[in-house]
């Protein structure tokens, strides 16, 4: 990482990971209860954020580069890949 930007970013995923990293949907539910209420733009660009990240991971069912701990994970996103190829998230 090399732009201040980049390293504040990897701060942030690491402290999501870290709180996604226990047995209860306590984060899940925070997120998924905050999201609606941001500005609308930042709700696209969360979006767009999840849709790469989707993309990307769907990769790694072409080389069967998973395990039963993700499995249902990379096959979700490859299927919601599927379904959405033709759908970008604008930035507006």
């Amino acid at each position: 990482m090399s732009t201040e930007r980049e390293k504040a970013a990897k701060e942030v995923f690491d402290k999501v990971i870290d709180a996604l990293n226990c047995f209860d949907n306590t984060t899940i539910d925070v997120f998924t209860e905050n999201i609606s209420r941001v500005h609308r733009t930042l709700q696209q660009n969360f979006w767009r954020m999840i849709q790469q990240m989707a993309r990307e991971y769907a990769k790694l069912d072409e080389n069967e580069c998973y395990d039963l701990r993700n499995e249902a994970a990379v096959k979700w996103c490859k299927r919601i890949t599927e379904a959405t190829n033709d759908l970008g998230m604008p930035y507006v």
